[in-house]
């Protein structure tokens, strides 16, 4: 919630159109960690700049995950945030939803890479959340592939140094292979941000 309401924040204060996506529960959490931010939660929703959806609004149908759904709500998202004068359009998007969802990793990981290009040519940004405990290893591996930024660590944002460029498809991993690049996402966005605190004391 403190990385998600950091970000929606920044948004808003930019005049960003922005969005939640995630569960119901979560919906209400990060209200009340915007509020703490001294965002007005309920004027932004009235004046549409901000959105708190469900994945069954953005990602699932029928119980399935619809990649083709997905890409025109986000695409159409963008387009209508520039039509009504806001800067850009941002959006923190909670990936649990995939671990219900059988199968998924294939899919997600190849609607991921066809997402990367959209957000990259247009005034948009994307914030995805996979929690390393509550995901599958198919899953976590995916999207260590396909995003170009981490936020591992804390929140400090660096670059992913498994990102590939040309990811489409889920390629095979094991799981000692995923866990180990976790690890070593974590040493060096840590590494990372002591090196800054060194700066920011110097």
């Amino acid at each position: 919630m403190r990385l998600a309401s950091r970000f929606l924040a920044d948004g808003l204060e930019h005049h960003e159109h922005s969005w939640y996506v995630g569960t119901r529960l979560d919906g209400g959490a990060v209200r009340a960690a915007l509020r703490r931010r001294g965002i007005d939660v309920d004027g932004q929703i009235r004046r549409g700049a901000l959105r708190i959806l469900l994945p069954a609004e953005v990602y699932v149908v029928e119980g399935a995950f619809n990649a083709e759904r997905t890409a025109r709500v986000f695409g159409d998202a963008i387009t209508q945030s520039i039509i009504e004068g806001f800067r850009a359009f941002r959006v923190v998007a909670d990936m649990a939803w995939a671990t219900t969802i059988p199968g998924c990793a294939e899919q997600l990981i190849a609607y991921e890479a066809q997402a990367r290009s959209l957000f990259a040519t247009a005034r948009a940004m994307a914030f995805c959340l996979y929690n390393r405990r509550g995901t599958s290893m198919s899953v976590l591996h995916g999207a260590l592939s396909t995003h170009p930024l981490t936020a591992a660590a804390a929140g400090h944002t660096m670059s992913n140094p498994f990102f590939e460029q040309e990811a489409a498809a889920l390629q095979p991993a094991t799981a000692h292979d995923v866990t180990s690049k976790l690890h070593e996402l974590t040493r060096l966005a840590r590494g990372a941000r002591r090196s800054t605190q060194r700066l920011e004391r110097a």
